[in-house]
């Protein structure tokens, strides 16, 4: 998959050698990252946050020591993914 967006980035393996790869990646940087809103920052790290619980890489455990479902937690991932007001 890497190798891939390398691809698609640099147009192919000499352009990544001769350094036109960051060149791509700083252009595509300036003209996307700083149109990004904080709101859907935020929402792109909650959903990053839910998946790991999801996946088990970090727990959630509420007062009395239950947890989500992985249904749950995907259900919650939809809403918040699918839940942006502009």
């Amino acid at each position: 998959m890497l190798y891939f967006c390398v691809l698609i980035l640099a147009g192919n393996s000499m352009s990544l050698l001769k350094g036109k790869l960051v060149s791509k990646m700083l252009r595509f940087c300036h003209t996307f990252y700083d149109q990004v809103a904080d709101s859907d920052w935020c929402a792109a790290q909650l959903l990053l946050d839910i998946m790991n619980i999801r996946e088990g890489s970090s727990v959630l455990k509420f007062s009395d020591g239950g947890t989500d479902s992985a249904s749950e937690l995907t259900c919650v991932m939809m809403c918040v993914a699918t839940d942006r007001s502009n």
